[in-house]
């Protein structure tokens, strides 16, 4: 037991949790929700060397689960392609418009899966079929591919390079979440969240820079 991988903690985590729900899911009050949700972000890099990241739209979507322990207080866990990333200021030098050290350009993309794990209590607000929820949690992330893509707007044929082996595969984000539930009916809710995500690990392979990725943005849920 004391040489688990991540993967495998996950496969373990989620047996457990898909037991007791089957275990509870007979139950009169409805205690399990499943549905599926889309993120628009806005992610980038902290860094400490020279290179300067400024945010870039990214987008995911996946699926997202929630267990009540109590009317209020429960679990959510979810299954989610992810975009991360930056985009990379360059230095301009030439200061006309179209060539091509032009800034704001660049991009660093990264394609995740993630698995957000987290605990919420929901404060209802009354005579209203609203509900205030808040969360916190963890997302082990898997990052499959990274590309850098430079945006060329006069001909649309972007330079796409393959940087994989430059940057990180593993990474645990702290979550936090803040937002409104509405209560559709007993069996469904649509939730409206801001969520904010920071990573714990070097983001660079070398360890020669260092800097992690975050991001900030907007999950829309509907859950059954």
């Amino acid at each position: 037991m004391k040489n688990i991988s991540i993967t495998q903690k996950i496969i373990l985590f989620l047996s457990i949790y898909f037991i007791s729900i089957s275990v509870n899911g007979q139950e009169k009050n409805k205690k399990l929700f499943l549905g599926f949700n889309f993120y628009q972000n806005f992610s980038s890099i902290d860094n400490s060397n020279s290179t300067t990241y400024f945010r870039k739209p990214s987008v995911g979507l996946g699926i997202s689960s929630e267990y009540y322990f109590t009317k209020n207080i429960g679990v959510s866990v979810g299954l989610n392609f992810m975009q991360r990333g930056a985009g990379i200021k360059l230095p301009d030098s030439d200061k006309s418009i179209g060539n091509p050290d032009s800034t704001y350009r660049l991009r660093l993309r990264f394609n995740t899966f993630d698995l957000p794990i987290h605990l919420f209590y929901k404060l209802p607000l009354k005579n209203t079929n609203k509900r205030i929820h808040l969360g916190v949690g963890v997302a082990p992330v898997y990052n499959f591919k990274t590309t850098q893509i430079f945006n060329s707007v006069e001909d649309g044929f972007h330079t796409i390079e393959d940087k994989t082996n430059q940057y990180y595969k593993t990474d645990i984000e702290y979550q936090a979440s803040i937002g409104v539930d509405f209560t559709l009916n007993k069996h469904s809710m649509f939730q409206l969240h801001l969520i904010g995500s920071s990573g714990r690990n070097n983001i660079f392979v070398n360890n020669l820079n260092n800097g992690k990725s975050n991001f900030f943005g907007l999950k829309l849920t509907c859950l059954y």
